[in-house]
């Protein structure tokens, strides 16, 4: 297998694990809808399912070339980083700024314009990923 298919296949695994974690989610969800007797909201259920894909390759996006370059171990530190910084972040704007702004946001045109930034970020994140693996001695 040369060194390209070898990325592409971790890429694709963590695609793959995103989806498959993704459609569990959404399994439960309706389970629990219909063991509670609620309405399904079939919006906010798709909409959920799109940022929970969005944030899962954002996350494999940027660790994947991190674990090529630094291995599982360092790689960890990073993981710790990806958690802590967007809780603190949004702790300060939490405390900083009026939840008015949030509502006027278009939900729909926020998730298309994060699944695309995603998109770009995963193809930026190959290819960073295979000139770190080309790079490598073995």
């Amino acid at each position: 297998l040369s060194r390209k298919k070898v990325v592409l296949s971790k890429y694709l695994v963590a695609v793959l694990c995103t989806l498959f974690g993704i459609g569990v989610g959404v399994l439960l969800s309706l389970i629990a809808v219909w063991i509670r007797g609620d309405v399904l909201e079939v919006s906010v259920l798709a909409g959920a399912a799109v940022a929970g894909i969005e944030v899962s390759l954002l996350y494999g996006a940027v660790l994947l070339p991190v674990v090529m370059k630094f291995g599982v171990t360092k790689g960890r530190f990073v993981i710790f980083g990806l958690i802590a910084i967007p809780f603190l972040a949004g702790t300060f704007l939490t405390d900083r700024m009026s939840a008015s702004w949030l509502r006027s946001l278009d939900v729909e045109t926020v998730l298309a314009g994060g699944m695309a930034g995603v998109f770009l970020l995963l193809i930026v994140s190959y290819l960073i990923s295979v000139r770190i693996v080309e790079k490598q001695e073995f």
